[in-house]
């Protein structure tokens, strides 16, 4: 006979998959413990009502799921890239789909018939254009979506060094266990973006000793969570990005499965995304591979050896923009209505667009990656603490 606490017999299922890394909690596995002090640990655990919500029936469950994922959808920093708007990286996807749906979707099948589990842990290096950030972000909107068909939420996570350092000493480190923590107590796909701001080797030569502390200090608190979340049954997964793989901790990337993006680069990915360009803006009547010779011929006289995705979607972003300004300048000119004409597209435009991306790159791109370490001086002196 099924007792008061337990799931109806149609979710078994579901609570075998959901509930499983629930039994190191002492609560979960004392049912008189839960019920004499349910408030309390409702209100503390994250677990707890987890659990709570997966005793519900489907179709409560995929009603409140549903209210949910509206108030997702609606932040500012959803991902809302598309698996298959990612160009090739066919190596990739596989590891990492493999990764999502063995530990946060927790697949029966998969789980059943690999015997050696996947990674939970990732770092994708490459460099910058390469598509590190859109890749996990594609992960990560197909986990929400899967998500949703099973009955929860699938936690879009991105951390950046703007959110955790702070001017006060031990805050940074407080901050970054309170985000690990909340990926670990719930299912997540986390992306920790530039991770050279976080897990550096050494220190700057002008860095403080107080602040080398504090930078050791949340370091400590990553690699911390890193083995908790390996050493247990978590639902989550952490995507490392970098563009700075020679300087990450050793025993960051020791702990990780290495995704190389600069090896994966291939010209028949390159002419696909030019494809999916003149579909996106329009412009009919060219031969991709002159497309790419071009913009290659482009790059070449200006020593930059390779082309990467990121020079392609720019190029085409940047060429719209020119080609469309002097119809925003005359469409309302003087007040008068005017006649509108798409603009006309030739070969010769992509290389002539081509400086601009350039120097896109090395302003923008580059000034970024060299400040990427960023410090705040701490107010308090590790020596103030004692």
């Amino acid at each position: 006979m099924r007792k008061p606490w337990q799931p109806k017999d149609a979710d078994k299922a579901y609570m075998d998959v959901v509930e499983a890394p629930l039994a190191q909690f002492y609560w979960y596995r004392h049912k008189w413990f839960r019920v004499l002090y349910r408030p309390l640990i409702h209100l503390t655990s994250k677990e707890y009502r987890f659990h709570r919500f997966s005793l519900l029936s489907e179709k409560k469950r995929m009603k409140k799921v549903a209210k949910w994922s509206m108030q997702y959808r609606v932040k500012p920093d959803f991902p809302h890239v598309k698996l298959d708007e990612v160009v090739g990286r066919e190596k990739e996807k596989s590891l990492l789909l493999t990764s999502l749906h063995y530990w946060v979707l927790r697949d029966p099948k998969l789980r059943e018939q690999l015997k050696n589990p996947p990674p939970k842990v990732f770092c994708v290096k490459g460099a910058s254009g390469t598509g590190k950030t859109f890749l996990v972000k594609a992960i990560q909107r197909e986990a929400f979506e899967r998500g949703l068909k099973d009955g929860y939420i699938v936690n879009p996570k991105v951390i950046m060094a703007s959110e955790i350092f702070s001017m006060w000493y031990g805050e940074s480190a407080r901050k970054v266990s309170q985000m690990l923590n909340e990926v670990i107590a719930t299912p997540t796909v986390c992306l920790i973006d530039e991770a050279q701001n976080f897990a550096k080797k050494g220190g700057r030569w002008d860095m403080a000793a107080d602040d080398h502390a504090e930078d050791q200090k949340v370091q400590g608190t990553i690699l911390q969570k890193i083995d908790l979340l390996q050493a247990k049954d978590f639902r989550s997964i952490i995507v490392f990005s970098t563009d700075k793989y020679e300087s990450l901790l050793e025993t960051i990337r020791r702990r990780s499965a290495i995704l190389d993006l600069d090896l994966g680069i291939t010209r028949p990915m390159l002419l696909e995304l030019i494809k999916r360009q003149c579909e996106k803006y329009h412009i009919e009547g060219f031969d991709f591979e002159e497309i790419l010779k071009k913009i290659e011929e482009a790059f070449r006289t200006r020593g930059h050896t390779q082309v990467v995705p990121d020079n392609i979607i720019k190029t085409f972003q940047y060429l719209v923009e020119e080609k469309e300004k002097p119809l925003h300048e005359s469409m309302f000119k003087q007040g008068e209505a005017v006649t509108l004409q798409a603009p006309k597209y030739e070969l010769d435009d992509f290389p002539k667009i081509i400086p601009r991306v350039i120097a896109y790159t090395e302003r923008e791109l580059t000034s970024a990656a060299k400040e990427a370490h960023q410090m705040v001086k701490s107010w308090e002196k590790y020596s103030d603490v004692g």
